[in-house]
């Protein structure tokens, strides 16, 4: 019994250790990005890319963006209080947008050292494995 408790005590004191470094790492993240911190509303440069985002038709005839990177944009905007501006566009625009500042946030971009020089990272919020599939008779034509 004396262990359970002894490892419930420093279960309790790493989770306290845990929460205060997320918090200083949430503090420097803020201060980095000041110039987005007073905005009410933020614009999400998004291109088509399924099941992640998409259009779908709304019962009145218009058309709205969804997919699951939308979806968890919107959950943590409805967190923390502020608007998103949809802004569709093709893959290449959605990158310059980023880089000159046109856009606030994009999703579903992987990391790379070339982007990291004008753009911020979260941490990846999904693991993806990209793969081809070629017919076995064609896949002899090809040298790789």
């Amino acid at each position: 019994m004396k262990i359970l408790k002894l490892f419930i005590f420093i279960l309790l004191i790493s989770k306290n250790f845990y929460a205060l470094s997320i918090g200083a790492n949430e503090q420097q993240a803020t201060l980095e990005c000041e110039g987005t911190a007073d905005k009410k509303t933020l614009i999400n440069a998004w291109y088509i890319n399924e099941p992640y985002q998409y259009l779908i038709a709304t019962s009145n005839g218009h058309t709205t963006v969804s997919g699951m990177d939308i979806e968890l944009i919107n959950a943590i905007a409805a967190k923390i209080g502020i608007n998103i501006e949809y802004n569709q566009d093709s893959w290449y625009q959605d990158q310059l947008d980023i880089q000159s500042g046109n856009a606030d946030m994009t999703a579903g971009v992987t990391y790379t050292t070339e982007r990291s020089n004008y753009a911020y990272f979260s941490k990846p919020y999904r693991l993806e494995e990209l793969s081809l599939f070629i017919i076995e008779p064609l896949a002899k034509k090809l040298n790789f």
